[in-house]
């Protein structure tokens, strides 16, 4: 049977991941829990294993790319074993207007769907509940709905 390193090595080798993942896959493929945290701290050592890189280069990557909300890149980052306080850190450092930029692009997305059978009003009013679900704050809601429909009436 592999090492746990070993184990480890092949599995960090296809993609960036964290130690909570590293983690549970060891102990999943049945390796003392002593022996697993030898394999850790040796990939951290060498510096294979590294939560903060990771956090960053998935912010920078997934999470802008698919443009989460600041609430669902939390619970994104979370859930990937991320600590709270660098996702903390992480989710800050996305700036002030990040939010709103993300929930105009999912609102300009939604409003491509058809919603048929539905006035105008109707629609906008199921777009703003379906983006406060995925997470995005009201206020950035409703500053894009308003500038969007600011610019339908000037045209």
């Amino acid at each position: 049977m592999k090492s746990a390193y070993n184990k480890a090595l092949g599995y960090i080798a296809r993609q960036d991941r964290t130690e909570r993942q590293v983690r549970m896959y060891l102990t999943r493929a049945e390796y003392e829990t002593e022996e697993i945290e030898r394999a850790i701290d040796k990939l951290k050592d060498k510096k294979l294993l590294d939560d903060d890189k990771y956090a960053r280069t998935v912010m920078a990557g997934k999470i802008k790319r698919k443009h989460y909300s600041t609430v669902r890149a939390r619970q994104y980052l979370y859930s990937e074993g991320v600590d709270e306080q660098l996702v903390g850190e992480i989710v800050e450092g996305l700036g002030a207007d990040y939010e709103e930029e993300a929930a105009e692009h999912f609102i300009l997305k939604e409003m491509k769907r058809t919603y048929s059978g539905k006035s105008r009003r109707e629609k906008i009013e199921k777009i703003a509940q379906k983006a406060a679900r995925h997470g995005y704050s009201y206020a950035a809601i409703m500053s894009v709905i308003d500038r969007l429909t600011e610019d339908e009436e000037e045209e």
